[in-house]
């Protein structure tokens, strides 16, 4: 996890020279220079520096005003989103979430309410409820930018809120409400991407998984399909998002006991993930994790044992014990050794019975 360190030094110099008024419009290109070039698609939940904002009220308050004050109006939504996408990207979500909310306040105070800047900071702040599982909280953030985007012509940033949206009522298990929003998202990114654009692929994959979630596997197969095609095609075998895929798949397989046709697809996912990221990363993990269930459903016993265990040896190290991976893969492991013992105390009543 190195690499996110030297960046947030950097970040957090220049937002200690801002808060202490040695300010100049250099420092807001700094900042958006650095943060626009960083890869986030390797990040996962690794808090880094304790010290990363100030922590006074009376220096946070500073800071936002002086850093509003050297900010153009056009750079206003780039410069704070950037910001909490910094520590978006790091799952520091409530600092994440202060930067998402001091940027839909300077934004209303200086925009005001109807600019489409308005909308994209209502849908960022909505973003990051959403991936805290705040869903009430994230749901009127979105309705309401969806009005700002309802009134203009159709493009992107409406599809990227449909799609949230629909996400939103989908992980509230809301399958009814949630469907028209991922197609109109998907009907939209076709009209004004055509359909090779890896945003197809992500709406494709969406709708796929709402499908999944219902059971409609037949609807849900060809749309998982296509969106590992499109991402294998784009963006190239090696791409974290064709891992994406190719577990989605397997696990749409699995779900049906199509076992033969699963294994090699978890398979793939996890080799891609080991290569791209090292064996102890907690994606990695995740892939273990299916690869083991998929095996317990088979009652290859000792190499989901095997799995498991790997699995939550990185989650523990890399995600602490009281994360909700760690705990949710330890409570595999253990269901499955309690079966184990039970097994055992069936095979030894047996073996009594049948023994002189």
């Amino acid at each position: 996890m190195s690499e996110c360190l030297n960046p947030e030094k950097n970040l957090y110099s220049i937002l200690k020279s801002i808060q202490d008024g040695n300010t100049t419009t250099a420092h807001i290109s700094q900042i958006l220079g650095l943060l626009d070039s960083i890869e986030y698609q390797d990040w996962f939940e690794s808090a880094t520096i304790e010290n990363s904002y100030p922590r006074e009220d009376g220096e946070i308050a500073v800071l936002v005003q002086n850093l509003a004050a050297l900010t153009n109006d056009s750079d206003l939504v780039a410069l704070f989103s950037l910001i909490g996408r910094f520590y978006q990207a790091q799952g520091l979500y409530a600092i994440a979430e202060f930067w998402y909310q001091q940027c839909l306040s300077v934004v209303e105070k200086r925009l005001g309410n109807k600019h489409q800047d308005f909308a994209i900071s209502l849908h960022n702040l909505a973003k990051i409820y959403f991936l805290q599982e705040r869903y009430i909280q994230a749901e009127p953030l979105l309705l309401q930018a969806l009005e700002f985007w309802c009134l203009e012509q159709e493009n992107l940033n409406a599809a990227i809120s449909y799609s949230l949206l629909g996400e939103t009522y989908y992980a509230q298990q809301r399958y009814e409400q949630a469907e028209p929003l991922l197609q109109k998202a998907l009907e939209i990114r076709l009209n004004i991407l055509g359909e090779d654009h890896p945003d197809i692929a992500t709406s494709l994959n969406n709708l796929a998984g709402l499908y999944d979630s219902q059971k409609c596997y037949e609807q849900a197969e060809p749309l998982y399909q296509k969106a590992l095609e499109l991402r294998r095609k784009l963006l190239g075998e090696e791409h974290p998002d064709v891992a994406t895929s190719l577990n989605n798949l397997a696990g749409l397989y699995d779900s049906q006991q199509r076992y033969e046709e699963a294994e090699p697809l978890y398979k793939q996912a996890l080799e891609l993930k080991r290569r791209q990221l090292g064996n102890e990363h907690p994606y990695v993990a995740i892939s273990l994790n299916n690869l083991a269930g998929m095996y317990q459903e088979q009652k290859r016993y000792e190499q989901a044992q095997a799995l498991y265990e790997q699995a939550l040896e990185i989650f523990a190290k890399s995600l602490g014990a009281n994360h909700p991976y760690t705990i949710t893969c330890s409570k595999n492991l253990e269901n499955l050794c309690a079966k184990g013992r039970k097994r055992y105390r069936l095979i030894h009543k047996l073996w009594k019975l049948i023994s002189p």
